[in-house]
């Protein structure tokens, strides 16, 4: 069995599951994360919006990658807009700080890259160089 059909067997797992389980933000996050990495960011972004609507808690992880997800689709306001909102919600996530940074660059606006590239440094300067 090759990758390909492997996650296609996941994906199936996770529909079924879903079906029966519709209100679980975990089973949308993680089929988000599959799709993400198959380059299917139209269901990516579905479904880690879904993951969003459907946790209690705002997470910032989930605002991370949906951002994230944006950004691989160079929808990159909408990236800003989930990535501000992750750092919103945790302060010192390197993730988001790192994805925020190179969207910002993208947009040209070299000035909060590079206050989000210096934040990573402050967090955590080990991890970063």
């Amino acid at each position: 069995m090759c990758i390909r059909d492997s996650f296609r067997a996941v994906l199936k797992e996770y529909d079924t599951a879903i079906k029966t389980h519709k209100l679980d933000h975990f089973l949308y996050f993680y089929r988000g994360l599959i799709h993400l990495y198959t380059k299917q960011f139209d269901r990516a972004i579905n479904d880690f919006t879904r993951a969003i609507k459907h946790n209690d808690i705002a997470s910032s992880k989930y605002h991370m990658y949906l951002g994230l997800t944006y950004g691989c689709a160079n929808l990159l306001t909408e990236a800003m807009s989930h990535l501000s909102t992750s750092v919103k919600l945790k302060d010192d996530y390197l993730l988001a700080y790192y994805n925020r940074g190179k969207c910002a660059y993208l947009q040209g606006d070299v000035d909060q890259a590079f206050a989000d590239f210096q934040k990573l440094l402050l967090i955590k300067p080990v991890d970063v160089v």
